[in-house]
């Protein structure tokens, strides 16, 4: 499974942004986070995460 998110920087206190995946119901539930920083206030972080599930 892939999965593309794009999340925008509305804080202006700093520029960093972060993606959390959650995915439970299976074996074990699971976690990631994905984390980044825009140059500018306002710009948009694109995350792209694959995940192979069982």
């Amino acid at each position: 499974m892939v999965v593309r998110t794009v999340i925008s920087d509305v804080n202006r206190h700093t520029n960093r942004v972060t993606a959390t995946y959650v995915l439970e119901g299976g074996t074990t539930d699971e976690q990631w986070e994905l984390s980044s920083e825009v140059d500018q206030d306002g710009e948009d972080a694109y995350f792209r995460a694959q995940f192979e599930l069982r």
